[in-house]
């Protein structure tokens, strides 16, 4: 029989049910639903609800097409919300289940989104209430097509949810996407499943951690890691490439400047393995930087300079900044003097190696460029793809004055802005420029200094030309109006390290690509100076009795490397120790100092020893734990 729509009305938003011909549906233990026996429109199967927002049309059953198929047979459900809008919302209500809260089933689906969007699992106590929906569990879904090795999607029903509770999946506007579901079932969980959400951190140039949450069936014989540097997913038959790790997590010792692919399974007998986890996570390691090995902090009186030191691999860069990311340059070398300092500052110093400059763009305006106006500034720009981190160090512009102007040069300033695919500015810089006329423009370097990471779709714009009280009123393109072809090079690249895609008018995330147009950035400069973690280094104003130095260089850590209990030759006068990792997070604090220290539970790796004096001084000692 054809469903049924019965409006039961809420103040905002509408509930729609389909129910069986002899009214209530009767609780079931299992489902599998792939939408195929019900005509399309705006409605569920039977026993289901429909709660939507301000659009009907954003919950239906649509028919699967040959660039978009269902996962099985000819139809499938359509869930859509807008961006940041709940009130356009969308919940889809399964029927009821006489075992929701047994803790023994998962509701399995297959999903698929025109773009990288996210779905709430949960339940509602009321199907007339999309307020009383609880979220169990958000599902990013990242695929496009239900053929995907990662288009399947599970999640274990907890025995909390309450025994009267109807399960629920809910799109809530927290990424715009379309979002198509097929072959919802309902069934007993296996008996070895797979663990879940797994995330990679702690990402230095040869090691990463990974991490997961435990699967829901304990495993007997641990987890399983299987990491490539591709994409393929591992089958049944793949062998893992680490086996018995007993917790949540596993540091991996891998190659500089890779990329990594990750998978973890349950193993739950020695023949028995679930599935490897149907999401992967992706991870670059950093590029092979010059190594730190121990810095020196000072302490000083108030309104007095202090001077801080940094030791490492020979002939390595030191580079010194005045924040743990972004910030400003402050120094360069060995030692940095701080200006006069009323309190106490922390500053931070990196190490790499000597830098290659290469060019990439055009390195100069064409016979054919044109001139830019103010319109529509804030929008153009050129998209770039970094494939490994980088340094933009210069970039080469050709300022235009306003055509009504008699004068020969006139100064202004524009900012440069970098935006990533989401439109969020990750770097950004005034500068000064002098603007000549149009028929004898002057090419003008400007000194950057960006730090990329690896991406895509970041756009290289200016935002602001200040033309108003400066006389610039453009600067030199390529334009297509005048040069209807496409842009000759398009796309400009340096082998795998980045690549100049094409002009771009449009804001992000949509960064329409224009290749008939050329933004005025000219002569690209990229560094491949490659560039390590920074380290926290201290200037303490205390003003108390200094130490004898030579009291602190006779100090010394042992065993190095060292496997559980590393000793302090003389802990005389240490107030504290802490502990750093080469990220630069405080992984331990002693507050108490002792001639042995256990540091059994930190994992592998390379770690910096810091040593507070009760003078107000510190030391550090690089150590390596086996």
């Amino acid at each position: 029989m054809k469903a049924k729509q019965i409006l039961l009305g809420l103040s905002f938003c509408t509930v729609l049910a389909s129910q069986s011909a002899f009214g209530q549906c009767a609780p079931v233990t299992s489902l599998f639903e792939n939408f195929d026996s019900y005509e399309t429109g705006n409605i569920v199967p039977n026993c289901w609800t429909r709660i939507v927002g301000n659009d009907s049309n954003n919950l239906a059953i649509v028919f699967g097409t040959v660039g978009n198929p269902a996962a099985s047979g000819s139809k499938m459900l359509y869930q859509y919300a807008q961006l940041n809008s709940p009130a356009s919302g969308t919940i889809a209500v399964l029927p009821e289940f006489s075992n929701v809260n047994a803790g023994t089933n998962w509701l399995k689906f297959k999903s698929k989104s025109t773009g990288a969007g996210s779905l709430d699992v949960g339940y509602v106590t009321d199907v007339a209430n999309a307020s009383t929906f609880v979220n169990i569990k958000t599902i990013s879904i990242k695929n496009t097509v239900f053929t995907a090795p990662d288009a399947t999607y599970s999640v274990a029903i907890p025995s909390t949810v309450p025994a009267n509770a109807r399960l629920a999946i809910r799109n809530y506007g927290t990424a715009t996407g379309s979002h198509y579901i097929d072959d919802v079932s309902w069934e007993t969980l296996p008996a070895c499943v797979a663990p879940t959400d797994i995330a990679a951190s702690e990402i230095t140039k040869n090691s990463a951690k990974i991490s997961w949450t435990a699967s829901v069936t304990s495993p007997g014989n641990g987890y399983e890691i299987y990491y490539s540097t591709n994409n393929t997913y591992p089958t049944s038959a793949t062998p893992a490439t680490i086996t018995g790790i007993t917790g949540n997590s596993r540091t991996l010792s891998l190659a500089p400047s890779t990329a990594y692919y990750v998978w973890v399974r349950s193993a739950c007998s020695g023949s028995e393995s679930s599935d490897w986890t149907t999401t992967y996570v992706s991870l670059s390691t950093l590029c092979d930087y010059a190594s730190i090995s121990s810095v020196t902090g000072a302490t000083v009186c108030p309104d007095t300079a202090a001077t801080l030191s940094v030791a490492g691999d020979a002939g390595a860069t030191f580079t010194w900044y005045d924040a743990a990311t972004g910030g400003n340059v402050v120094g360069t070398g060995s030692s940095f003097t701080t200006p006069p300092l009323a309190s106490t500052t922390t500053y931070y110093v990196s190490s790499s190696a000597t830098a290659s400059v290469q060019s990439v763009g055009l390195p100069s305006p064409s016979p054919l460029s044109t001139n830019t106006t103010a319109s529509g500034v804030s929008n153009v720009g050129i998209l770039f793809d970094a494939h490994v981190p980088f340094t933009l160090e210069s970039v080469t512009l050709y300022p235009i004055l306003q055509a009504s102007s008699t004068a020969a040069s006139l100064p202004g300033t524009v900012k440069i802005d970098v935006l990533n695919a989401a439109g969020t500015i990750v770097h950004t810089k005034t500068v000064s420029f002098t603007a000549y006329p149009a028929n004898a423009p002057v090419a003008q370097i400007v000194n950057l200094g960006f730090p990329m990471i690896a991406g895509t779709n970041y756009r290289l714009r200016l935002s602001n030309f200040g033309w108003s009280s400066t006389g610039i009123a453009g600067f030199k393109i390529e334009n297509g109006v005048a040069n209807p072809a496409a842009i000759p090079g398009y796309p400009f690249a340096l082998d795998g390290i980045v690549t100049l895609k094409s002009g771009v008018i449009t804001a992000p995330p949509t960064n329409t690509p224009n290749f008939n147009l050329y933004h005025f950035f000219y002569d690209w400069k990229i560094s491949t100076k490659c560039e390590s973690p920074r380290v926290p280094v201290t200037a303490t104003v205390g003003c108390l009795a200094v130490l004898d130095n030579h009291t602190k260089e006779l100090l010394k850590l042992y065993p190095n490397p060292f496997k559980d209990i590393l000793s302090i030759s003389n802990v005389d006068n240490v107030k504290s120790i802490s502990i750093i990792d080469t990220a630069g997070r405080v992984v331990k604090t002693i507050g108490k100092a002792s001639k042995d220290i256990n540091l059994s539970e930190l994992k592998s790796g390379l770690y910096l020893v810091n040593l507070h004096y009760n003078d107000g001084s510190m030391r550090t000692v690089k150590v390596m734990k086996q």
